[in-house]
């Protein structure tokens, strides 16, 4: 993976620099750009194969997030457009909480399921994505979805906490679009290394 250069208005990420202030963090910021297929720039669409085994849709919060986005032709709101990036990071958080289950319990929508899906915590589930060391035994389309699900919770927190600073229509755009992306990606991941990060993400690992 190629090197990236520090710019001005980036923070250190877990693979490297990301923007800190209220524009879209990038592909290329992240690490993936020049890995992510040509193919799924232009939205391949298997990722509308996602049919059940989730309690919230991604796909439904992907298009909450875009309607939010477009809810004004000239300019949206500040509000709609926090909450359209504050979406699509629950997207993926709802994205994950499916695998967990139904990676660990199966598509029975039971209450050990239900029990499995509420288990991922937000907090947890970032460290575990920013720990390169056990990552880097994970293929990379898990590995591209652990970079993006950190980028974007922080990306959720400054649209939900930030009090400085303006979003802008194109860049809201640009994080829905990788949020749509990296979901379609950890999809096309074989499921046994799907639920070996969701072990990963759910399990603290003994030192001992």
């Amino acid at each position: 993976m190629p090197a990236r250069p520090p710019a001005d208005g980036l923070a250190q990420g877990p693979r490297g620099p990301y923007r800190t202030n209220m524009r879209a963090p990038s592909y290329a910021n992240a690490g993936w750009n020049d890995w992510l297929p040509a193919a799924r720039r232009s939205r391949l669409p298997s990722i509308l194969s996602w049919q059940g085994g989730y309690a919230v849709n991604p796909l439904d919060l992907m298009e909450t997030a875009r309607g939010l986005a477009e809810l004004s032709p000239r300019r949206p709101s500040q509000a709609n457009l926090r909450r359209a990036v504050s979406t699509a990071y629950y997207a993926l958080f709802h994205c994950l909480a499916a695998c967990v289950a139904n990676s660990l319990i199966g598509r029975a929508h039971d209450a050990a399921w239900h029990q499995t899906y509420r288990a991922l915590e937000h907090g947890k589930a970032r460290s575990a994505c920013e720990d390169q060391r056990a990552l880097a035994v994970f293929p990379p389309e898990v590995r591209m979805f652990a970079d993006m699900f950190a980028v974007l919770q922080k990306a959720r927190q400054q649209a939900d906490y930030a009090l400085d600073g303006r979003y802008e229509k194109g860049d809201v755009r640009a994080i829905i679009d990788m949020a749509e992306d990296t979901i379609a990606v950890f999809e096309q991941a074989d499921a046994r290394s799907r639920r070996a990060f969701v072990v990963h993400v759910l399990f603290q690992r003994r030192r001992w």
